[in-house]
């Protein structure tokens, strides 16, 4: 696929399927469903993305540290249709350079998640005390939403 195609594909709200995802700390590989959060950054060709968690105990816990996070009921957003967590603390930046060679393979569009889903991460991006300054700007000066 030409790259400026599938980089067109990739827009804030998207949600990737990456198959065998490569767990940077145990090596463990398993599929992931990573949530889109930023246009793509011009110059580093860099997205900020959070890689959804069907594990959500730990934030059904109260505790008392600052933790940002939205717990995505099931079937509520058709690309996530488990029980996921979408964690702030847990956003990364997805380099195309190292997406491009899997695109359409292992990593490729499986959906997009509501405007309605969009508005309320902003919300709470917007209200984090702990996300870097610049992925904030990043992320709310994205465009909203696209819609096909």
């Amino acid at each position: 696929m030409d790259d400026d195609l599938a980089l067109q594909e990739i827009d804030k709200g998207i949600v990737l399927l990456w198959k065998n995802f490569e767990f940077f700390i145990t090596g463990e590989r398993k599929d992931s469903r990573f949530l889109i959060l930023s246009n793509c950054h011009p110059q580093f060709k860099s997205f900020l993305a959070i890689r959804a968690t069907t594990k959500t105990e730990p934030y059904e816990k109260s505790i008392n540290i600052v933790r940002e996070f939205i717990i995505i009921p099931p079937n509520s957003e058709k690309p996530l249709p488990a029980k996921s967590a979408i964690d702030i603390g847990r956003i990364e930046m997805l380099d195309w350079v190292k997406i491009k060679p899997l695109w359409g393979n292992e990593v490729k569009v499986i959906g997009s998640v509501s405007k309605e889903f969009i508005d309320q991460f902003d919300k709470l991006v917007n209200t984090s005390r702990t996300i870097r300054r610049d992925w904030k700007a990043w992320v709310l000066n994205s465009k909203k939403y696209k819609t096909s």
